[in-house]
């Protein structure tokens, strides 16, 4: 994962529209984007897993996030498929959080972190 401190064009405006930024004034949001950072995800890159501490949400601005649960038998059941524009949120219940391949195969995603 790189860690880039500055958002592009493109990454600037799907977080802009985010559902999240809607209620915020503009110094709120430059706030927000100030203390941001986005993360540049390799295909099946683990952003956290089920018993991290909470710190941060996300706001997916490209490529695809599978939120998931490994239930009681060892295997993986999908909670959300998070597209650009989405956010999400690290708590003890969601589980883990990895990229997905599925509708991006081969390509990286970014995502905003915030604190």
């Amino acid at each position: 994962m790189n860690r880039t401190p500055t958002f592009d064009g493109h990454e600037a405006a799907v977080l802009a529209k985010a559902d999240f930024m809607a209620g915020l004034d503009h110094g709120e949001a430059e706030a927000l984007r100030a203390c941001a950072t986005v993360l540049l995800c390799d295909p099946h890159a683990v952003l956290f897993e089920e018993g991290d501490k909470a710190a941060y949400f996300y706001c997916m601005l490209s490529g695809y996030v599978r939120l998931y649960r490994h239930n009681g038998n060892g295997r993986q059941a999908d909670i959300r498929i998070c597209e650009p524009g989405d956010s999400f949120f690290i708590s003890p219940r969601s589980g883990c959080c990895s990229t997905s391949s599925r509708g991006s195969a081969r390509r990286s995603c970014a995502a905003c972190r915030c604190i």
